[in-house]
C-alpha cells in the first residue's frame, strides 16, 4: 500500500466505493418503494418515471413489489461475487449457484410476482433448467482435483 501508483490507490477507492452502492442500491430501491407504495399504480406520473422498478409485477401484492427489484439484485450480486472469490473452488460455487437458484424457484412460486401467470411460469421453467444444467455440470467438475 505504501508504494502503491495513483492508479492503484484510485482503483481500490473506486472498487470500495463501486462495492458499497451495489450494496446499498437494492435498500435503496426497497426504502423509495415503500415509502411511496400507495403511488404505485395510482399515480400516473409516479408510474410513467419510476415504472422501471416494477414493471410488469402485481402492484396489488405489496410485497412482491417492493422485493422483486432488490431479490434480484442480490441474486444478480452473489453470482457476481461467487465468480470473483471461489473462481477457484468451482464445486462450492457451482452448489452455492444451486441454492441460489432454488431460493428464486421458491421466491416466484410462493409470491407470484407478475401480472400474467405465464410469465411466472417461464420464470420457474427458467430457473428449473438453470437448476438442471448445474446438476449437469457436477459432472465435469472433480472436487478432489481442485487446486489447494
Amino acid at each position: 500500500m505504501a508504494n502503491d501508483t495513483s492508479g492503484e490507490t484510485f482503483d481500490r477507492y473506486l472498487t470500495i466505493f463501486l462495492a458499497i452502492i451495489s450494496v446499498a442500491f437494492p435498500i435503496i430501491i426497497v426504502i423509495f418503494l415503500y415509502v411511496n407504495r400507495k403511488r404505485i399504480g395510482n399515480d400516473e406520473l409516479f408510474d410513467q418515471k419510476y415504472g422501471v422498478l416494477y414493471k410488469d409485477l402485481e402492484t396489488r401484492k405489496l410485497a412482491s413489489t417492493i422485493a422483486f427489484m432488490p431479490f434480484y439484485t442480490f441474486k444478480r450480486l452473489w453470482f457476481a461475487l461467487l465468480v470473483f472469490f471461489l473462481n477457484e473452488h468451482k464445486y462450492i460455487m457451482m452448489i452455492a449457484n444451486v441454492y441460489c437458484q432454488i431460493a428464486d424457484m421458491i421466491y416466484v412460486g410462493w409470491s407470484f410476482p407478475y401480472f400474467e401467470r405465464r410469465e411466472n411460469l417461464l420464470n420457474l421453467i427458467n430457473e428449473t433448467a438453470l437448476v438442471d444444467m448445474l446438476y449437469l455440470f457436477f459432472y465435469f467438475v472433480n472436487p478432489a482435483t481442485e487446486e489447494k
